[in-house]
């Protein structure tokens, strides 16, 4: 009796030992391809970098291998929770559908490096792929929404500044109008103001003209009666001369 307990102690504290065992899929692919290139960009992240220091402190690794059909991108195997949690944490920066799922660790020596897929695993993996395919689609879908609104606004902002541009060249052909009025009305008063002038500057030349005609006339008029007085003297001594020449000459 005592030896079945002893037996029953050991195999409780061997399963307890061993009762956490997972592993963290962060993302599965059709093919290998696609796999490893999406683990050598996670690579590349500083999240890996902290996760790799991790796994070589806890003895984990993270890699691609087959899984089913498909080929996934996992860290494992995990035996203590807070190590899992805190590289699940790590690993939901860059996979946000990273899960943990059950570690089942291979029996032989040659199962190490394909390990195999239980058929809750395969489910949870079909399950994975198709939110990240559901959710690949919904990228997609509000991708093609974003460029069509893209487009659409692009188109309404084409036509805006098509309408402004037709805007700015009316106003522009109403300000030239304007300003070839506003020239052409200076140029018609300065025109008018021209001949105003011209017609002022005539007019005072024949005023002045007929100013020195009228003078002219009465010079001339003064003139003509100096030369009358004058020829009227000279004729009225001449007859005063005769008359007497012709007294002196009959008393002789």
């Amino acid at each position: 009796m005592k030896k079945i307990i002893l037996v029953a102690l050991l195999l409780s504290l061997f399963s307890s030992l061993h009762a956490y065992s997972k592993k963290i899929i962060f993302s599965a692919f059709s093919n290998m391809e696609n796999a490893q290139r999406s683990l050598q960009g996670f690579k590349e992240t500083n999240s890996y970098k902290e996760i790799e220091s991790l796994a070589k402190a806890n003895n984990f690794i993270v890699h691609a291998r087959i899984s089913g059909r498909y080929y996934i991108v996992v860290a494992e195997p995990f035996y203590s929770k807070d190590v899992a949690k805190k590289a699940f944490r790590l690993g939901k920066k860059e996979y946000r559908n990273a899960y943990m799922n059950t570690y089942e660790a291979p029996t032989k020596p040659e199962e190490r490096v394909v390990v195999k897929t239980s058929t809750e695993e395969l489910k949870s993996i079909e399950k994975h792929v198709e939110v990240e395919k559901k959710e690949k689609v919904e990228q997609e879908k509000n991708t093609t929404v974003v460029q069509i609104k893209s487009s659409q606004e692009l188109e309404l902002k084409e036509k805006e500044l098509n309408e402004i541009q037709e805007i700015d060249k009316n106003e522009t052909k109403e300000t030239i109008e304007e300003f070839n009025d506003s020239q052409e009305m200076e140029k018609t008063e300065e025109l008018d103001t021209n001949l105003s002038e011209i017609k002022k500057t005539i007019a005072e030349q024949n005023k002045t003209k007929i100013s020195v005609e009228r003078t002219k006339e009465f010079a001339f008029s003064v003139l003509d009666t100096l030369l009358y007085l004058f020829l009227a003297t000279i004729f009225g001594v001449a007859i005063f001369y005769f008359v007497k020449f012709k007294r002196v000459y009959d008393e002789y």
